[in-house]
């Protein structure tokens, strides 16, 4: 499944976040339900209704016809209680109908709206590993592989003109939490979590615009530890970084086939 422009803690069961005693998912929370609890349908309506009203009259004045498909609101809507984005409701929505079936694993790229928050790396490192063992936990598998396609920046790829400006963007420090997530996860003996590198194929703005290696990277992935096939599909590691004036030497560790 896929749903574009959703948040991580809208992948979440409420339940879980509300055991996460941090500022940020504290905050996040709170901030929801004082949208929920302050939303008036009746002057929701008003104002959309004030709205096309508005735009109608600009039309008419440009001498332009309303489309036949735009009528003036009646209904009442939901408002953020229903928002995609509201804490929980993808899980309830899209996942939890679904738990308990059986499924081979899930691949998970998000970050975007994270990346657009001061801070949201913050509940990010907190919130991820949470959700995962929560979608673990709805299809009855502790060990449901699962596999992480990290996040990039958003703009033009870092080069030596640009790069002091782009280590700000919050994208990077997401996914530093996409990895240390994984990172953890595999030191504490989780043999089916994922993850593959797609910084590299990075054109601008926060996905991949160069699909096909990533797809490859993560199926390396998937062929190795479920499947069998020997192949690479580790990323490179930094196992040291030696400083001297005017230079740096890295040293890498690269994996063998699994």
């Amino acid at each position: 499944m896929s749903r574009g422009g959703s948040s991580l803690v809208s992948w979440t069961p409420t339940e879980v976040l509300k055991t996460i005693d941090t500022p940020e998912v504290k905050d996040t929370l709170a901030e929801w339900d004082k949208k929920v609890s302050e939303f008036d349908p009746r002057k929701d309506l008003e104002n959309r209704i004030k709205q096309y009203n508005e735009r109608a009259a600009r039309l008419k004045a440009e001498n332009k016809q309303i489309s036949d498909d735009r009528k003036v609101p009646s209904d009442l809507q939901p408002g953020p209680a229903m928002d995609m984005n509201r804490p929980g409701n993808l899980y309830a929505s899209m996942l939890s109908p679904i738990a308990g079936f059986p499924v081979k694993g899930a691949i998970w790229h998000q970050g975007y709206n994270e990346s657009a928050q001061s801070n949201g790396h913050k509940l990010y490192a907190r919130v991820f590993p949470e959700m995962i063992k929560a979608w673990r936990a709805a299809f009855n598998d502790p060990a449901m592989p699962f596999g992480i396609i990290t996040q990039e920046t958003q703009g033009e790829p870092q080069t030596l003109d640009n790069f002091l400006p782009m280590m700000a963007d919050e994208g990077n420090y997401v996914r530093d939490a996409h990895y240390q997530t994984f990172l953890n996860l595999r030191k504490a003996g989780d043999k089916n979590i994922g993850y593959a590198s797609c910084f590299d194929l990075h054109r601008s703005w926060y996905h991949p615009q160069i699909k096909i290696p990533a797809g490859e990277r993560m199926a390396s992935w998937a062929l190795a530890t479920q499947y069998g096939k020997q192949l690479r599909w580790l990323p490179p590691q930094l196992v040291e970084v030696k400083t001297e004036i005017g230079r740096a030497s890295c040293r890498e560790r690269v994996s063998s086939p699994v």
